[in-house]
């Protein structure tokens, strides 16, 4: 994992946009077009491909991952895409998981948060499901439906991923 600036960030979420089409660009992250710069206060990491070195030479990363400082609390807001190529590898967690404890660790965040669209519908009604039943770090923490399109919130706390880490839960080990 590394920090981009705002050079490679650009480049990284235009090939991005490139690699899993418009569609996608906008159920998933509601962008019609891949931003061009970071939003006040937001970091932006590439996640490099290391054990495939060879069949990833056009492409330095696997994924990126966002976090930005909510203004007004302790709360870092988390996004993060996976490169299509490399998509259903269970890479999407770990990404997740180095991101968390890098706000919590280098930043001294209280709370990581996530918002699924509910456009990206699959995946929407998959982190909906796991929120409500348990078991999940990330628990169904409501629903903003506006503006539109609408999103669920998931979160967790500092004292959460802490007590998961001591537990062994499998959302929160790091790679």
């Amino acid at each position: 994992m590394t920090e981009l600036d705002g050079a490679q960030t650009a480049w990284v979420w235009r090939t991005f946009a490139q690699h899993v089409g418009p569609k996608v660009l906008l159920d998933a992250y509601g962008w019609d077009e891949p931003p061009m710069m970071r939003r006040p206060g937001e970091r932006v990491f590439g996640f490099f491909c290391i054990e495939e070195i060879q069949s990833c030479q056009d492409l330095p990363y696997i994924g990126w991952g966002s976090i930005t400082k909510n203004p007004l609390f302790g709360e870092w807001w988390h996004s993060a895409g996976v490169f299509p190529q490399y998509q259903r590898r269970g890479l999407r967690l770990p990404m997740r998981n180095l991101l968390v404890e890098h706000v919590f660790k280098e930043l001294d965040g209280d709370t990581v948060t996530r918002h699924i669209l509910d456009t990206n519908r699959d995946y929407y009604l998959k982190c909906i499901d796991q929120g409500k039943l348990g078991g999940t770090l990330w628990p169904y923490r409501g629903h903003i439906w506006a503006p539109p399109p609408g999103y669920a919130v998931f979160s967790v706390t500092k004292s959460e991923w802490e007590a998961a880490k001591l537990a062994g839960h499998p959302e929160a080990q790091l790679p």
